[in-house]
């Protein structure tokens, strides 16, 4: 129904008032002929007052249909685009979507965004919750704020972003790239998925169970080891590392 809707061209909008229009004129006129005291120009009179204020009506209607449409078919456009891989198109939709107010207000709640080129965006108070932005590529973003609750960041390029007061409560950060990355008062609890995530083992379902040093422990917990490269226990994935090898030896 949602699809169908958001489809509907103006001409579409125009011929089906215009339908439902002739039909009530009709389905009137019928009744009016069929009665005992059937009196056209009566009818004809009563018809031409109506007119007017029916096509007012059915104006505002076409009116409100086509911003209603229009809007959703702008704003499933953008959240499409800012999935590109395109860094300049990603970074447009972007700020289009902050300058009309859809990036806090939940039209991202669980978008998939995977792969996308997000590099140096300006996503701050954005609702990502329950997001899907694995492999994205993050660098230098701007995530201030942000809602990445239940977030799916496997494999995300999170090197320099700004996560200071982001929401990180049960997102899954394995084997992202946190090197440089700002966590100050971002939040976390003990579903929080940290990058070196180790497999326990597997359920009856075979779902992976993981080992309790994969989750995030409150005052145990030290997020500098993902993001300080000085720290003396420095983790980082091995696609960064292989990365940075490919480029040493292209070099």
């Amino acid at each position: 129904m949602h699809t169908r809707l958001t489809n509907l061209s103006n001409r579409a909008v125009l011929l089906i008032l215009f339908i439902l229009f002739a039909g009530g004129s009709l389905w009137s006129l019928v009744i009016n002929l069929t009665s005992p005291n059937a009196n056209f120009a009566e009818w004809g009179e009563s018809w031409l007052q109506n007119f007017s204020t029916e096509m007012f009506g059915a104006f505002l209607t076409f009116m409100l249909l086509t911003l209603v449409l229009g809007t959703r078919q702008e704003k499933e456009r953008l959240i499409r685009q800012l999935r590109s891989q395109v860094n300049e198109a990603a970074l447009q939709a972007a700020e289009e979507l902050a300058a009309r107010g859809w990036l806090a207000d939940g039209s991202l709640k669980g978008a998939n965004l995977r792969r996308a080129n997000l590099q140096g965006a300006g996503l701050e108070y954005a609702n990502l919750q329950g997001a899907s932005l694995r492999g994205t590529n993050l660098q230098g973003t701007n995530l201030t704020w942000a809602n990445l609750q239940g977030a799916s960041l496997k494999r995300a390029n999170l090197q320099g972003a700004n996560l200071t007061w982001a929401n990180l409560q049960g997102a899954s950060l394995w084997d992202a790239n946190l090197q440089g990355a700002s966590l100050g008062a971002a939040s976390f609890d003990e579903k929080t998925i940290l990058p070196d995530r180790k497999l326990a083992r597997l359920d009856h379902n075979n779902n992976p169970i993981y080992t309790p040093e994969s989750y995030y422990q409150p005052s145990v917990t030290d997020m500098t080891r993902y993001t300080d490269p000085n720290h003396p226990d420095f983790w980082q994935p091995e696609w960064v590392k292989r990365r940075r090898a490919s480029d040493s030896a292209g070099q």
